[in-house]
């Protein structure tokens, strides 16, 4: 299952991109820096006859769109798809806010690599069953 990491911090898309590698985990990594961009890709997947199923590793924080108007955007138009918010935004009303407007997990920056993985390889196995 592909994934696709949202974040406009570049030592954050390295080390997602990383822990993904380093661990063998799902497939390719299409890293993206802004929630339109998101929002682009997954638009054309819908279009398609046979869209794929993706799982989205999202920054809350992004320069162009905040990750939870991408999440309810994506959440309205797509199904099927896992979304993990991975952000600095560690508050519990906006951890809560998250996982209302879809998100399926919330994790807080800096993760430990094994939790990522872990979250991610969970996420995959629930959305191939």
């Amino acid at each position: 299952m592909p994934i696709v990491i949202v974040d406009d911090a570049l030592e954050d898309l390295v080390f997602a991109q990383r822990v993904l590698l380093g661990s063998r985990i799902l497939n390719p990594v299409k890293p993206l820096s802004k929630g339109k961009e998101c929002i682009d890709l997954f638009i054309a997947n819908a279009r398609d006859a046979e869209p794929q199923r993706y799982i989205v590793l999202l920054d809350m924080g992004l320069p162009d769109e905040n990750g939870l108007d991408v999440i309810r955007h994506l959440r309205t138009s797509l199904a099927g798809l896992g979304i993990v918010m991975l952000t600095a935004s560690s508050g519990a009303d906006k951890q809560v806010r998250a996982v209302s407007d879809g998100a399926d997990a919330f994790l807080a920056k800096p993760i430990d690599g094994e939790i990522l993985a872990a979250t991610l390889h969970s996420l995959a196995r629930r959305l191939s069953a």
